[in-house]
């Protein structure tokens, strides 16, 4: 007979009885956790059997997207055996995300694009937070190659298009100086508003690339406004710090707290179906995508 204070529900995965409550689940999801393994099995063969040429890049990132979202998958379906449930909701955020972009692209791999130009602005920006805070960094002895962070710089600087730059900013910015030029003639500051009206039109006529960074634009241009609503929205509670995501390790009784769990497995099966419903759909949008 197990200790009151070595049981899971007291000490979690540290209890006696963990390895009995991991094998009560395997056995209770049986069959579902079987077509899950055939399913990853089923993957893992697209995949390998995929010929891509080292030179056709808009297929190899569409298949990294999907190798990512297998991986996801791979690690939720271990860790929802195992009745690590918030972990599982972490991870099922971000198959989520990469489902919404799988979609995207293989619906139109022109947008492939847009991935490049938004991942080359996160540089960009990341590049310059670290250049301009270089004093920081030495007082607290954290070292980077400043130089080779310039040369990285400077080549996505000679290589930059207007789309390597945020155009709503670029707008707002221009406008705000336009609407204000009263000001600034006032204050002696000579500018040439005959070029920043040619600029407005010209920004105008700019294509919008599509921010990659925006889960909620990736799922509505994904067509998959309600996975963004019913799940993603629900599994941000597990990554942010709130209030409403703690209430569940609360235990109560008659209004009152006598404790707090360590895990709860009642959402296992849950995960695991959500699980498999994403890789199935995403197995089905890589395999018919447009080539």
């Amino acid at each position: 007979m197990h200790s009151e204070e070595r049981l899971f529900d007291n000490t979690g995965f540290f209890g006696d009885d963990y390895i009995e409550i991991y094998k009560n689940i395997v056995k209770q999801h049986e069959f579902l956790i079987n077509k899950m393994v055939e399913t990853q099995l089923c993957a893992d063969t697209v995949i390998k059997n995929i010929k891509i040429g080292s030179k056709d890049y808009n297929s190899l990132l569409i298949m990294c997207v999907f190798a990512r979202i297998l991986s996801r998958y791979e690690g939720i379906m271990i860790l929802a055996q195992r009745v690590i449930i918030a972990e599982c909701k972490v991870l099922l955020r971000s198959m989520l995300e990469s489902y919404f972009i799988l979609r995207i692209l293989c619906d139109d791999d022109k947008l492939i694009d847009d991935f490049i130009i938004n991942d080359n602005r996160r540089a960009l920006r990341i590049i310059n937070r670290t250049l301009s805070n270089q004093k920081y960094y030495k007082e607290n002895n954290l070292t980077f190659d400043y130089a080779s962070l310039e040369n990285r710089r400077r080549e996505l600087l000679q290589t930059a298009n207007d789309n390597l730059f945020e155009v709503p900013k670029r707008q707002k910015t221009v406008e705000f100086i336009l609407n204000n030029s009263k000001i600034f003639k006032n204050l002696g500051i000579k500018i040439d508003y005959s070029k920043l009206k040619q600029e407005k039109q010209r920004l105008k006529q700019q294509r919008k690339i599509l921010d990659f960074s925006n889960a909620e634009l990736l799922a509505q241009k994904a067509k998959s406004r309600l996975y963004y609503e019913s799940a993603y929205v629900h599994f941000c509670e597990e990554v942010h710090f709130s209030v409403r995501s703690l209430e569940e390790w609360l235990i109560t009784k008659d209004d009152y707290v006598i404790g707090v769990k360590s895990r709860t497995t009642v959402e296992v099966w849950r995960v695991l179906g959500s699980n498999l419903r994403l890789l199935l759909e995403s197995m089905s949008i890589f395999t018919m995508r447009k080539k």
